[in-house]
């Protein structure tokens, strides 16, 4: 499932390149709920584990809770994804993580 391109036409957001199986689940539950999102809708800058400024894009935006969502598989979780995440999370965003 890993760095596979999918179409998915959604009602929402119309014709859209997801960049995963799990994202494409994901954005077919939220439709099917008639919950309101956006792909990709922010980028967000931190400060990597050495000091360089990167950025970080998390996959999902829900405007009505206003809450950003990171969708994972079981297993692909890993130390650079927390530590990221925990980092734009200090800055105030709430994001939550999905694990499918």
């Amino acid at each position: 499932m890993f760095g596979t391109v999918v179409e998915y036409n959604s009602p929402n957001q119309g014709r859209i390149r997801l960049r995963s199986k799990l994202e494409g689940k994901y954005a077919k539950y939220l439709d099917d709920n008639n919950i309101n999102w956006f792909y990709e809708y922010k980028a967000f800058s931190y400060k990597g584990r050495y000091g360089r400024r990167r950025t970080y894009t998390p996959d999902f935006y829900l405007p009505s809770e206003d809450k950003f969502i990171e969708v994972k598989g079981k297993n692909l979780l890993d130390e650079n994804d927390i530590y990221k995440i925990s980092q734009v999370c200090q800055a105030g965003v709430s994001i939550e993580i999905e694990v499918l």
